[in-house]
């Protein structure tokens, strides 16, 4: 496990982001970050990632507990240079359009302002 201020670092040096999580109640932060870093992101379809991960455009999702398809999928981001380098471009677009902050606030300030959950 790293520090938090090191994080930024880590994601830096990194080439791929493997993430297979069992479960979660929506969407990852780790992903989020990782993918506004510009790096391709293997991990699961728990939760809402699938909201989030398009297989093949942006990352790779299988099923949880696909630990065949979680290794290949590794595998095959490992091997190709310039796929990775596409996929991570694709998450980094994919985050900014749909996952920012300012997008997020906007998402929120619409939920609260329903006034059928008031």
């Amino acid at each position: 496990m790293i520090e938090l201020d090191e994080v930024p670092y880590a994601l830096a040096v990194a080439d791929i982001c493997v993430f297979p999580l069992k479960s979660i109640g929506g969407v990852s932060q780790v992903v989020t970050e990782a993918m506004a870093c510009g790096k391709c992101v293997v991990t699961t379809n728990a939760g809402s990632m699938g909201d989030l991960i398009t297989d093949g455009y942006n990352g790779f999702i299988s099923d949880v507990g696909d630990i065949e398809k979680i290794t290949r999928n590794t595998l095959t981001a490992s091997k190709n240079r310039e796929m990775r380098r596409k996929m991570g471009e694709n998450a980094r677009k994919t985050v900014i359009r749909n996952w920012s902050w300012e997008k997020r606030i906007h998402v929120y300030l619409e939920l609260y302002s329903d006034p059928y959950l008031s």
